[in-house]
C-alpha cells in the first residue's frame, strides 16, 4: 500500500493536529509508510495556526483531531483552516465518531473522517479518494 507520488514526482505532504504526541507519531508513521511526507505538526489549534500560514502552499492534506482542549477544538478550527487555503484537504480525526461529530465536521466543510484507531488500510482508503488515486 502506497499513495505514489504528485504528477510533480514529490510526495504528498501533511500536517497532523492532535493534541496527543502519541497519536501525532503515529499518524505521522503510517503517513510515512504509505509515502507521504509529514512537514510539520500541532498540538492545538493556536499552534496548528500559526505553523500552517507559512506552509500554506505546501501543504497537500492535514490530519486533525476533533476534540482538542481548548477554545479551538477541531471543529471550530477548520474555518480558520478553510480561512487560509479554502482548498485544503482535511481529515477528522475522533476517537467518538458519532453522527453529532461526523455531521458538525461535514457542516465545516470536512469531506473525510476516520475514527481512533486509525488503521492503515482505513487511512489508505481515504488517501486513495482524497487524492483521487485509483
Amino acid at each position: 500500500m502506497n499513495i505514489g507520488l504528485k504528477a510533480n514526482a514529490q510526495a504528498y505532504n501533511f500536517f497532523v493536529i492532535d493534541d496527543n504526541m502519541a497519536m501525532i507519531k503515529i499518524l505521522s508513521k503510517l503517513l510515512t509508510i504509505l509515502g507521504g511526507n509529514v512537514i510539520e505538526w500541532a498540538m492545538s489549534g493556536h499552534e496548528a495556526l500559526k505553523k500552517i500560514e507559512p506552509l500554506k502552499d505546501q501543504i497537500d492534506c492535514i490530519t486533525c483531531d476533533v476534540n482538542m482542549p481548548g477554545k479551538l477544538d477541531g471543529i471550530t478550527l477548520i474555518p480558520y483552516l478553510k480561512n487560509i487555503n479554502p482548498a485544503f484537504n482535511i481529515i477528522m480525526i475522533s476517537a467518538i465518531a458519532d453522527n453529532a461529530n461526523i455531521s458538525q465536521s461535514k457542516a465545516a466543510g470536512v469531506d473525510y473522517f476516520l475514527d481512533k484507531p486509525v488503521r492503515r488500510e482505513q487511512l489508505y482508503n481515504i488517501l486513495k479518494e482524497v487524492f483521487k488515486i485509483p
